[in-house]
């Protein structure tokens, strides 16, 4: 007996539903794919614009870099600069230090003291000379102790009564050495007076 399907759209509803689960996986799968696609550009620009991050990181490293090997040089060469600077001050301060001693002398040698010879062995000088009276050698030991810009002074020698120009006079011989730190001060008193001036 032949079997008649008395339903058929039952056969018509199942078809349909196989179509639209078919195309509804279609469907999805391109969604899923579009999605992956859309996911793997973002992650792609991502990546490419850290990359372009990294660069311009690298390049600002490489020119800070730069900049440090320059300023390090820079700054060698402005230290020796400064070593050359301070080595002319100390041959301008050492070149003036016979003016300043010759400067000081007269203040500090009294009327009555008479200076005849003059010698300097570095920062050490050595005077000799002739004096009316003990007095006033005495008065020109106490000038030479408390001058800021003397050391070590002493009074070699006194000899009384040397006949000099139909007089009689006592003959000394004095040794100081020259303070170089108050040097300093006086070169710079000295240049700043300058540069006032």
């Amino acid at each position: 007996m032949e079997m008649v399907n008395l339903l058929p759209w039952r056969e018509k509803k199942r078809h349909q539903h196989r179509q639209r689960f078919v195309v509804a996986l279609i469907v999805a799968v391109a969604i899923a794919a579009a999605a992956v696609q859309a996911a793997m550009w973002y992650v792609s620009m991502q990546i490419e614009t850290q990359q372009t991050r990294q660069r311009y990181l690298q390049q600002k490293v490489s020119d800070y870099q730069k900049d440090i090997a320059s300023l390090a040089k820079v700054t060698q060469s402005h230290t020796a600069l400064e070593q050359r600077l301070g080595y002319v001050e100390t041959l301008q301060i050492q070149r003036n230090k016979t003016t300043l001693v010759m400067n000081a002398l007269p203040t500090l040698v009294p009327n009555g003291v008479y200076v005849d010879k003059v010698r300097m062995e570095g920062t050490s000088f050595k005077l000799s000379g002739i004096s009316s009276s003990t007095a006033k050698l005495a008065q020109m030991l106490e000038r030479f102790e408390t001058s800021g810009l003397l050391l070590n002074v002493d009074m070699h020698s006194i000899v009384h009564g040397n006949q000099r120009f139909g007089q009689r006079y006592q003959s000394f011989s004095i040794s100081f050495q020259l303070d170089s730190g108050a040097l300093t001060d006086k070169a710079l008193e000295a240049r700043m007076i300058d540069g006032e001036g």
